[in-house]
């Protein structure tokens, strides 16, 4: 009889099936104050021990015994030694030789873990486990993170002064971009490619000319915005001339006395200022007309110049007779 108020029973469930070939001992008690249970595995028909009652001193086995099946009815179930040997509870597989699923502690934990199991089954697929500050598990439904959103209706979404979370599609989406503005704003998408989005002085959106009805390659003597190609921009920045405005003028045939000039031949020239100059020049050869070739009493003068978007000719006789001119016309350019 044991004095260290220990009571052990031990029951052995004899089966066909051996356990482990090699002789085992298992120890009750102390090193130094132990009783033995000797048992040949291989031999005796062992099922499984059970060990009943309390133990004050440990028990201790001097190999490793595999048995099909043990039950502690004790309060708690150890493994490993403080400071010296981590415990581990480690599961196999009945399917799988080499896989495993293994619990053991941190490395080096600031306290001591204990979890505890949840009280019963999640209500439904895919809940996640969650563990509350004294170490309880239980189960949460994802569902319960975030509610489903509603679509807003066509009113709300063209409104846009709603801050109530949706989901939005791509209609809803598209309606609130025509209505833009509010009742006043869009009306429609665009009707050509190209075109522009452009607000208003009175905070409307509407839609203006295409990209290329904006592109500037030409005069570039206007004040109106303008979208300028490289090729524009290359010709400013090497002062390259423009050609604001040409064309032909035909000047008159009446007779014009000594000292005198004819009235003014005017043509249109838009875009011409008055700081312009006219290159002109004969459209063929003057020296056959009459006025124009040179003799010993001399010839017309033509006098050139310019006049907001107009070009002007003056054809004077500085000799010292009458001269009746004969036709003759002028080709002329304003560039800048």
């Amino acid at each position: 009889m044991l004095t260290r108020k220990l009571v052990v029973l031990i029951a052995a469930l004899l089966f066909a099936w051996p356990l482990q070939a090699a002789q085992q001992t298992i120890y009750v008690g102390t090193s130094a104050d132990k009783k033995s249970l000797d048992t040949n595995f291989g031999n005796a028909q062992a099922n499984f021990v059970e060990l009943y009652g309390w133990v004050d001193q440990g028990v201790k086995t001097t190999s490793s015994p595999s048995f099909v099946s043990v039950t502690a009815t004790g309060g708690t179930l150890r493994a490993g030694v403080a400071n010296t040997t981590q415990g581990a509870l480690v599961l196999h597989t009945n399917t799988d030789p080499i896989y495993t699923f293994g619990l053991m502690p941190a490395a080096t934990p600031s306290e001591i873990v204990s979890l505890k199991a949840p009280p019963a089954m999640p209500g439904g697929s895919n809940y996640l486990w969650n563990v509350d500050a004294d170490g309880t598990g239980g189960w949460t439904d994802p569902a319960t993170f975030q509610a489903d959103l509603a679509v807003p209706s066509q009113s709300e979404a063209e409104t846009g002064t709603a801050t109530t979370e949706r989901v939005w599609t791509a209609e809803r989406v598209k309606q609130a971009i025509v209505a833009l503005g509010g009742g006043s704003g869009l009306t429609s998408l665009p009707t050509a490619d190209n075109q522009i989005l452009q607000a208003t002085g009175s905070g409307t959106y509407e839609w203006t000319l295409s990209v290329a009805g904006l592109i500037d390659d030409t005069a570039g003597n206007g004040d109106t915005d303008k979208l300028w190609s490289a090729d524009r921009v290359f010709d400013q920045l090497a002062l390259k001339t423009a050609t604001i405005a040409s064309g032909t003028s035909a000047l008159g045939t009446g007779a014009i006395s000594s000292g005198a000039c004819a009235a003014a031949v005017t043509t249109a020239a838009t875009g011409t200022l008055t700081t312009d100059v006219i290159n002109w020049g004969f459209n063929g050869d003057p020296t056959g007309v009459t006025g124009y070739a040179p003799t010993a009493n001399g010839m017309l003068t033509i006098i050139a110049y310019p006049t907001a978007d107009n070009v002007n000719y003056k054809v004077c006789n500085l000799t010292a007779a009458s001269i009746t001119p004969g036709a003759i016309t002028l080709n002329w350019r304003i560039q800048r």
